[in-house]
């Protein structure tokens, strides 16, 4: 076997090896399951209506309006709003820990 064909196909598994390292990544699986929930929330809930009405009523019936809202929407809808919230948590911690490059700065 020629030495650039050993060469090329080395480098294709190291390349294989990074790109599966860097799509199981721990954002990248968190952004993967908010856009996950934001999506099942969006097949679940019309939003313009929801706007269209939040901005009818006036503003001291909104929470009264919200509260009423979820204590009568169904299972499914609810259940996609606490996964919409608890992906958007995640995340967010996922994000506070990520340290960018090797060098971490610890204060004396």
């Amino acid at each position: 076997m020629p030495n650039n064909t050993l060469q090329k196909r080395i480098m294709r598994r190291v390349y294989y090896a990074f790109a599966i390292r860097m799509a199981t990544h721990k954002i990248v699986l968190t952004g993967l399951a908010l856009l996950a929930s934001v999506y099942a929330l969006s097949v679940f809930i019309h939003v313009a209506s929801i706007v269209r009405t939040l901005v009818s009523i006036p503003p001291l019936r909104v929470p009264y309006y919200v509260g009423n809202a979820f204590l009568h929407t169904d299972f499914y809808t609810l259940l996609s709003v606490c996964l919409v919230v608890l992906s958007v948590y995640v995340f967010g911690k996922a994000l506070h820990g990520l340290t960018f490059g090797t060098y971490t700065h610890k204060m004396a």
